[in-house]
């Protein structure tokens, strides 16, 4: 909390969550993969980025205008840092981010784009077999206005680039 706070003092956002944010999820996953952390380690960081987050968006998101997307991964999904990384990297990028966390069914995705009217559902799959499925993806969009998209990101989204109607993004770059 303290390093985070720190940071955010003397570096410009961009800055904060490029050298900061991302190194700090990427290391956490890491830990995690060789099982070097527990659970408890896993949601104390998760709560701490939701919480920072949270202060992030209202200090930097440009006005109270701000489009609304939806960030989240869908049911199977054990992994939500990626929609948290995602969450700030589109703050940065002038938008409001609704992130609902993990492992949520298409539906409740589709409803709440609809109750914010959001341009897009922000998927992150880190998983790279076995989850999502095909199915969830194909459920969510069917499940969508017509003019909200999808848009998957993370290390296990790859697999799912000739999936009509979906946009894959592979890095940071991209997403911005």
């Amino acid at each position: 909390d303290q390093l985070l706070v720190s940071a955010g003092k003397n570096l410009e956002p961009r800055q904060l969550v490029i050298e900061v944010v991302i190194p700090i999820i990427d290391l956490v996953c890491k830990r995690w993969e060789k099982k070097k952390l527990r659970l408890v380690h896993e949601h104390a960081v998760i709560s701490l980025l939701q919480t920072f987050h949270a202060s992030f968006s209202r200090l930097y998101l440009p006005s109270r205008i701000a489009r609304t997307l939806i960030v989240a991964t869908l049911e199977g999904e054990p992994n939500q840092f990626g929609a948290i990384e995602m969450a700030f990297v589109d703050t940065l990028n002038g938008w409001r981010c609704l992130s609902l966390g993990h492992h949520l069914p298409p539906a409740d995705l589709a409803e709440a784009a609809m109750r914010t009217r959001a341009p897009a559902v922000v998927v992150s799959i880190m998983s790279e077999k076995g989850v999502p499925r095909p199915a969830q993806l194909k459920t969510l969009i069917r499940s969508l206005a017509p003019r909200t998209s999808v848009i998957v990101s993370g290390r296990g989204a790859e697999r799912f680039r000739s999936q009509p109607d979906l946009t894959v993004v592979r890095n940071l770059k991209e997403l911005e």
